[in-house]
């Protein structure tokens, strides 16, 4: 139970912050992205967090596959 609950607060926080990313990134004017692109500065800070946001996320798919994967497994097993 408590891991459980774990996994739920991991996974809506990350998903929160992903969210938001992309809301952001959806409000900013082709002005403020051209500056990011052009300073190597921001947009390395700007591609940094891009990848975190981007694993964090492709690590709980991984997590929570490897899990659905674990579960079918040993009701497998018991039921042969």
């Amino acid at each position: 139970m408590k891991k459980d609950i774990e996994k739920t607060v991991d996974n809506c926080f990350i998903s929160r912050y992903h969210d938001l990313f992309n809301n952001a990134l959806q409000q900013l004017s082709p002005f403020t992205r051209d500056t990011i692109r052009k300073n190597k500065e921001l947009d390395k800070i700007y591609d940094l967090f891009l990848d975190f946001i981007i694993d964090a996320s492709q690590h709980l798919d991984y997590m929570y596959a490897k899990e659905k994967e674990k579960e079918i497994s040993e009701v497998n097993s018991k039921t042969i």
